[in-house]
């Protein structure tokens, strides 16, 4: 069964991604710019078995903010 971290690799196209090797999930945000009035939004996103989904996204005025053990 593959990891989380390698199938987030495989979405994202995103290489050098640390993780603790036990981990069982990830989350990830991925931003989007709307050229037409020059503002972008991002999403945070989990991906757990092999699933995604989003958990919730912000404005420009917003950020998202981790707590965790490493």
């Amino acid at each position: 069964m593959r990891t989380s971290i390698e199938a987030l690799k495989d979405i994202s196209g995103l290489s050098g991604i640390k993780a603790n090797e036990r981990a069982d999930a990830a989350v990830f945000v991925r931003t989007e710019m709307d050229a037409d009035d020059n503002s972008y939004k991002s999403n945070l996103f989990l991906l757990r078995q092999g699933e995604i989904c989003q958990l919730t996204s912000a404005g420009e005025e917003s950020s998202f903010a981790f707590e965790g053990n490493e």
